[in-house]
């Protein structure tokens, strides 16, 4: 049987979890508003990738391409550390 503590920090952590997708949802609606100033390509069918820059540079290349590395490593990472245990 479980303690009262235990249930308790279990729906604290429920609650948590919840606040925190309503603000980052909330943050992410708010950061919308700074992408009107993105230039993108024009749509050419279901095929294509909308979210393709005209001008691709070092830096836009660099954040993407790491933020996809980290990812990986986050998600991989802790599996490959408990495979070796």
């Amino acid at each position: 049987m479980r303690s009262s503590s235990l249930e308790r920090t279990d729906v604290a952590v429920l609650w948590g979890g919840i606040l925190f997708s309503f603000l980052f949802t909330a943050v992410i609606w708010w950061a919308g508003r700074f992408l009107t100033d993105v230039r993108l390509l024009p749509d050419l069918g279901p095929s294509w990738y909308y979210w393709q820059l005209p001008e691709p540079t070092f830096w836009t290349r660099a954040t993407s391409w790491g933020g996809y590395i980290l990812h990986q490593v986050a998600i991989w990472g802790p599996f490959s550390m408990l495979k070796s245990m």
